[in-house]
Protein backbone atom coordinates (compact mmCIF):
# COMPACT_ATOMS: atom_id res chain seq x y z
CA UNK A 1 0.00 0.00 0.00
CA UNK A 2 2.17 2.60 0.87
CA UNK A 3 4.72 1.97 -2.29
CA UNK A 4 1.72 2.45 -4.44
CA UNK A 5 0.93 6.31 -2.64
CA UNK A 6 4.62 6.94 -2.98
CA UNK A 7 4.55 6.74 -6.77
CA UNK A 8 1.82 8.90 -6.85
CA UNK A 9 3.80 11.25 -5.15
CA UNK A 10 5.47 12.45 -8.33
CA UNK A 11 9.16 12.63 -9.56
CA UNK A 12 11.49 14.66 -7.43
CA UNK A 13 14.33 16.79 -8.96
CA UNK A 14 17.38 14.22 -9.09
CA UNK A 15 19.91 16.84 -9.29
CA UNK A 16 19.33 19.26 -6.38
CA UNK A 17 21.58 18.97 -3.46
CA UNK A 18 21.00 19.30 0.03
CA UNK A 19 21.07 22.73 0.43
CA UNK A 20 18.67 23.27 -2.89
CA UNK A 21 16.26 21.26 -1.51
CA UNK A 22 16.44 22.92 1.99
CA UNK A 23 15.92 26.05 0.34
CA UNK A 24 12.81 25.32 -1.50
CA UNK A 25 11.39 23.95 1.95
CA UNK A 26 11.95 27.31 3.53
CA UNK A 27 10.14 28.90 0.42
CA UNK A 28 7.25 26.72 0.23
CA UNK A 29 6.59 27.47 3.80
CA UNK A 30 7.16 30.84 3.78
CA UNK A 31 4.65 31.14 0.44
CA UNK A 32 1.89 28.91 2.24
CA UNK A 33 -1.21 31.20 3.06
CA UNK A 34 -2.13 30.70 6.84
CA UNK A 35 -6.02 30.86 7.22
CA UNK A 36 -5.55 30.96 10.70
CA UNK A 37 -3.09 30.69 13.76
CA UNK A 38 -3.70 30.08 17.58
CA UNK A 39 -0.81 29.83 20.22
CA UNK A 40 1.11 28.15 17.73
CA UNK A 41 -1.33 25.68 15.89
CA UNK A 42 -2.00 27.03 12.50
CA UNK A 43 -3.70 25.92 9.49
CA UNK A 44 -3.71 26.84 5.54
CA UNK A 45 -6.12 25.11 3.19
CA UNK A 46 -5.16 22.45 0.98
CA UNK A 47 -3.24 23.44 -2.47
CA UNK A 48 -2.45 20.02 -3.87
CA UNK A 49 0.27 21.66 -5.96
CA UNK A 50 2.00 22.55 -2.53
CA UNK A 51 1.26 19.78 -0.97
CA UNK A 52 3.02 17.26 -3.30
CA UNK A 53 6.09 19.97 -3.88
CA UNK A 54 6.56 19.19 -0.40
CA UNK A 55 5.65 15.02 -0.96
CA UNK A 56 8.90 15.34 -3.20
CA UNK A 57 11.33 17.05 -1.30
CA UNK A 58 10.64 14.51 1.34
CA UNK A 59 10.91 11.74 -0.34
CA UNK A 60 13.71 12.34 -2.48
CA UNK A 61 16.14 9.55 -3.34
CA UNK A 62 19.04 11.00 -1.34
CA UNK A 63 17.18 12.53 1.62
CA UNK A 64 17.81 10.28 4.72
CA UNK A 65 14.39 12.33 6.47
CA UNK A 66 12.87 10.05 3.60
CA UNK A 67 14.15 7.04 4.14
CA UNK A 68 13.16 7.22 7.79
CA UNK A 69 10.10 8.27 7.28
CA UNK A 70 9.52 4.97 4.62
CA UNK A 71 11.28 2.82 7.87
CA UNK A 72 8.32 3.98 10.20
CA UNK A 73 5.21 3.37 7.16
CA UNK A 74 6.61 0.03 6.93
CA UNK A 75 6.54 -0.83 10.65
CA UNK A 76 3.05 0.40 11.19
CA UNK A 77 2.49 -1.39 8.07
CA UNK A 78 3.88 -5.07 9.73
CA UNK A 79 2.23 -4.13 13.39
CA UNK A 80 -0.66 -6.92 13.54
CA UNK A 81 -1.04 -5.62 17.02
CA UNK A 82 -1.66 -1.54 16.14
CA UNK A 83 1.04 -0.56 18.80
CA UNK A 84 2.99 1.49 16.41
CA UNK A 85 0.08 3.63 15.79
CA UNK A 86 0.39 4.80 19.66
CA UNK A 87 3.85 6.21 18.29
CA UNK A 88 2.54 8.45 15.53
CA UNK A 89 1.96 12.18 17.94
CA UNK A 90 5.59 11.54 19.16
CA UNK A 91 6.89 10.46 15.97
CA UNK A 92 4.96 13.84 13.89
CA UNK A 93 6.68 15.77 16.70
CA UNK A 94 9.71 14.23 16.36
CA UNK A 95 10.26 14.24 12.37
CA UNK A 96 8.97 17.70 12.74
CA UNK A 97 11.79 18.97 14.56
CA UNK A 98 14.48 16.83 12.70
CA UNK A 99 13.15 18.94 9.58
CA UNK A 100 13.38 22.04 11.30
CA UNK A 101 17.02 20.91 11.72
CA UNK A 102 18.39 19.83 8.75
CA UNK A 103 16.49 22.33 6.89
CA UNK A 104 16.92 25.52 8.99
CA UNK A 105 13.25 26.26 8.85
CA UNK A 106 12.10 29.57 10.70
CA UNK A 107 10.25 29.35 14.29
CA UNK A 108 7.32 30.92 12.46
CA UNK A 109 7.10 28.35 10.16
CA UNK A 110 7.01 25.03 12.90
CA UNK A 111 3.26 24.58 12.73
CA UNK A 112 3.43 25.18 8.97
CA UNK A 113 5.58 22.54 8.77
CA UNK A 114 3.79 20.18 11.28
CA UNK A 115 0.46 20.50 9.03
CA UNK A 116 2.15 18.91 5.63
CA UNK A 117 4.00 16.17 7.73
CA UNK A 118 0.74 15.08 9.00
CA UNK A 119 -1.14 15.91 5.28
CA UNK A 120 1.71 13.49 3.93
CA UNK A 121 1.49 10.77 6.59
CA UNK A 122 -2.40 10.24 7.68
CA UNK A 123 -3.40 8.74 3.97
CA UNK A 124 -0.96 6.29 4.52
CA UNK A 125 -2.05 5.32 8.03
CA UNK A 126 -6.18 6.42 8.44
CA UNK A 127 -7.13 3.03 6.80
CA UNK A 128 -5.97 0.90 10.12
CA UNK A 129 -6.18 3.70 12.44
CA UNK A 130 -10.04 4.33 11.65
CA UNK A 131 -10.56 0.92 12.29
CA UNK A 132 -8.95 0.58 15.84
CA UNK A 133 -11.07 3.36 16.85
CA UNK A 134 -14.09 1.85 14.71
CA UNK A 135 -13.83 -1.45 16.73
CA UNK A 136 -13.41 -0.07 20.36
CA UNK A 137 -16.27 2.49 19.68
CA UNK A 138 -19.20 0.72 17.66
CA UNK A 139 -21.42 0.17 20.58
CA UNK A 140 -21.65 3.56 21.29
CA UNK A 141 -22.10 5.06 17.43
CA UNK A 142 -24.82 2.36 16.87
CA UNK A 143 -26.66 3.85 20.09
CA UNK A 144 -26.20 7.56 19.02
CA UNK A 145 -27.41 6.51 15.37
CA UNK A 146 -30.45 5.22 16.99
CA UNK A 147 -31.24 8.19 19.28
CA UNK A 148 -30.97 10.38 16.79
CA UNK A 149 -33.73 9.15 14.49
CA UNK A 150 -36.43 10.18 17.41
CA UNK A 151 -34.60 13.46 18.32
CA UNK A 152 -34.93 14.63 15.22
CA UNK A 153 -38.76 14.86 16.15
CA UNK A 154 -37.59 17.37 19.27
CA UNK A 155 -38.24 20.62 19.06
CA UNK A 156 -35.21 22.62 19.71
CA UNK A 157 -36.53 23.78 22.84
CA UNK A 158 -37.20 20.44 23.96
CA UNK A 159 -32.92 19.69 23.11
CA UNK A 160 -32.52 22.53 25.53
CA UNK A 161 -32.52 25.69 22.96
CA UNK A 162 -33.23 28.94 24.41
CA UNK A 163 -36.90 30.24 22.63
CA UNK A 164 -34.53 33.85 21.28
CA UNK A 165 -31.83 31.45 19.65
CA UNK A 166 -34.59 28.83 17.80
CA UNK A 167 -34.55 29.11 14.55
CA UNK A 168 -38.61 29.44 13.16
CA UNK A 169 -37.87 26.53 10.70
CA UNK A 170 -34.35 24.63 11.75
CA UNK A 171 -32.98 26.07 8.45
CA UNK A 172 -30.77 29.15 9.79
CA UNK A 173 -28.75 26.03 11.49
CA UNK A 174 -28.46 23.84 8.63
CA UNK A 175 -25.35 25.66 7.26
CA UNK A 176 -22.91 24.85 10.11
CA UNK A 177 -24.81 21.20 10.27
CA UNK A 178 -23.52 21.04 6.66
CA UNK A 179 -20.15 21.91 7.64
CA UNK A 180 -19.92 19.58 10.20
CA UNK A 181 -20.31 17.00 7.86
CA UNK A 182 -17.36 17.48 6.03
CA UNK A 183 -15.50 16.07 9.60
CA UNK A 184 -16.59 12.31 7.96
CA UNK A 185 -14.41 13.09 5.14
CA UNK A 186 -11.06 14.05 6.13
CA UNK A 187 -8.33 11.93 7.43
CA UNK A 188 -5.90 14.64 8.76
CA UNK A 189 -6.56 15.32 12.72
CA UNK A 190 -6.49 19.28 11.75
CA UNK A 191 -8.22 19.07 8.66
CA UNK A 192 -10.79 17.73 10.92
CA UNK A 193 -10.57 20.18 14.10
CA UNK A 194 -10.99 22.87 11.49
CA UNK A 195 -13.72 21.75 10.18
CA UNK A 196 -15.34 21.80 13.56
CA UNK A 197 -14.22 25.12 13.89
CA UNK A 198 -15.84 26.51 10.92
CA UNK A 199 -19.52 24.90 11.69
CA UNK A 200 -18.95 26.28 15.40
CA UNK A 201 -18.40 29.56 14.04
CA UNK A 202 -20.88 29.15 12.36
CA UNK A 203 -23.43 28.15 14.75
CA UNK A 204 -22.87 31.41 16.52
CA UNK A 205 -23.05 33.41 13.55
CA UNK A 206 -26.39 31.90 12.67
CA UNK A 207 -27.69 32.03 16.38
CA UNK A 208 -26.93 35.73 16.51
CA UNK A 209 -28.97 36.26 14.04
CA UNK A 210 -31.73 34.71 14.59
CA UNK A 211 -31.31 36.75 18.14
CA UNK A 212 -31.60 39.66 16.12
CA UNK A 213 -29.27 41.45 18.04
CA UNK A 214 -25.48 41.77 17.51
CA UNK A 215 -24.71 42.17 21.00
CA UNK A 216 -26.52 38.73 22.32
CA UNK A 217 -23.85 36.81 24.44
CA UNK A 218 -23.94 33.48 23.28
CA UNK A 219 -22.67 31.37 26.59
CA UNK A 220 -21.65 27.67 26.90
CA UNK A 221 -25.26 26.74 27.88
CA UNK A 222 -26.08 28.43 25.26
CA UNK A 223 -23.86 27.21 22.51
CA UNK A 224 -24.07 23.19 23.77
CA UNK A 225 -27.62 22.75 22.69
CA UNK A 226 -27.46 24.70 19.15
CA UNK A 227 -24.16 21.91 18.59
CA UNK A 228 -26.41 19.03 19.85
CA UNK A 229 -29.52 20.38 17.53
CA UNK A 230 -26.78 20.64 14.45
CA UNK A 231 -24.86 17.03 15.18
CA UNK A 232 -28.59 15.51 15.27
CA UNK A 233 -29.33 16.99 12.20
CA UNK A 234 -26.14 16.48 10.13
CA UNK A 235 -25.30 13.25 8.38
CA UNK A 236 -22.49 12.14 10.47
CA UNK A 237 -21.38 8.68 10.86
CA UNK A 238 -19.52 7.21 13.90
CA UNK A 239 -19.31 10.47 15.95
CA UNK A 240 -17.21 8.52 18.95
CA UNK A 241 -15.12 6.34 16.33
CA UNK A 242 -13.91 10.51 15.20
CA UNK A 243 -13.72 12.07 18.85
CA UNK A 244 -11.64 8.99 19.63
CA UNK A 245 -9.34 8.97 16.24
CA UNK A 246 -9.15 12.85 17.08
CA UNK A 247 -7.49 12.52 20.90
CA UNK A 248 -5.41 9.80 19.74
CA UNK A 249 -3.83 11.63 17.02
CA UNK A 250 -3.49 15.25 18.35
CA UNK A 251 -1.41 16.79 20.64
CA UNK A 252 -1.81 18.09 24.18
CA UNK A 253 -1.47 21.80 22.63
CA UNK A 254 -3.77 21.51 19.67
CA UNK A 255 -6.50 20.13 22.11
CA UNK A 256 -5.63 23.26 24.81
CA UNK A 257 -6.26 25.85 21.97
CA UNK A 258 -9.90 26.82 20.80
CA UNK A 259 -9.80 23.88 18.18
CA UNK A 260 -9.72 21.73 21.14
CA UNK A 261 -12.35 23.01 23.07
CA UNK A 262 -14.92 22.06 20.18
CA UNK A 263 -13.58 18.67 20.08
CA UNK A 264 -14.39 18.29 23.91
CA UNK A 265 -18.01 20.06 23.25
CA UNK A 266 -18.46 17.48 20.32
CA UNK A 267 -17.53 14.47 22.88
CA UNK A 268 -20.14 16.06 25.05
CA UNK A 269 -22.57 16.50 22.40
CA UNK A 270 -21.62 13.03 21.80
CA UNK A 271 -22.12 11.52 25.17
CA UNK A 272 -25.50 13.58 25.35
CA UNK A 273 -27.10 12.25 22.54
CA UNK A 274 -25.75 8.64 23.47
CA UNK A 275 -27.76 8.84 26.89
CA UNK A 276 -30.97 10.74 25.69
CA UNK A 277 -33.79 9.01 26.22
CA UNK A 278 -37.41 9.95 25.55
CA UNK A 279 -38.42 10.24 28.71
CA UNK A 280 -35.47 12.77 29.89
CA UNK A 281 -37.11 15.08 26.82
CA UNK A 282 -40.85 14.45 28.05
CA UNK A 283 -41.72 12.08 25.09
CA UNK A 284 -44.19 9.62 24.79
CA UNK A 285 -42.58 5.87 24.81
CA UNK A 286 -44.03 5.31 21.50
CA UNK A 287 -41.23 8.16 19.68
CA UNK A 288 -38.69 6.38 21.16
CA UNK A 289 -39.64 2.58 19.95
CA UNK A 290 -39.21 4.06 16.00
Amino acid sequence: VCERRWKILGSPKIDEDENQRSLRMRTLLRTTDILWCDSGVSFHLLEESKQIAFNQLVFHPNNRDGQLFRQVLHRIEEDREGNALNQITPFVAFFVERLTVTNRIPKENIPTLRLYVSRLLFPFITEKAFRDSRDLNSGSDALVRKNVQWLKKCTQQEIGIPAKFCSPTGDEYREASIILEDISYSVVPLDILHCLREAARMLFKKAEQISCNPDAHIDADTFFPVLVFCCVNADLWDIFTICHYLNRFTSVHERLVEVGYYLTCLEGAAQYISEATSESFNRFNSIHSI
